[in-house]
């Protein structure tokens, strides 16, 4: 699970954002987060005022008592309907 590594969470969605970026997709992002135990999260990224990074505001989220529970499946959409997805699975983050 990765309940208590919420940080492991963010850095798998900060590459994703970084890989949205460099596959020419276009501000803002949707990114909804999805556990198998239904932990649930809705995130929108636009650029942030100094233009270095992302300024994310929260959307929609539900966490379940033992947090997320793998597999995570992440599905990032831009502004004119672009998506990467990935699932965190206990082996490691796989992209489709």
């Amino acid at each position: 699970m990765i309940n208590a590594a919420m940080t492991d969470l963010s850095k798998v969605i900060g590459e994703a954002l970084g890989r949205c970026l460099d596959q020419g997709m276009v501000l803002p992002f949707v990114a909804t987060c999805v556990s198998a135990n239904g932990s649930v999260m809705a995130v929108r990224y636009d650029a942030a005022a100094d233009k270095n990074g992302f300024s994310p505001t929260p959307l929609a989220s539900h966490t379940e008592v033992r947090g997320y529970a793998l597999p995570v499946n992440i599905m990032i959409t831009d502004r004119d309907g672009e998506a990467l997805r990935l699932t965190i699975e206990p082996s490691g983050s796989a992209y489709h």
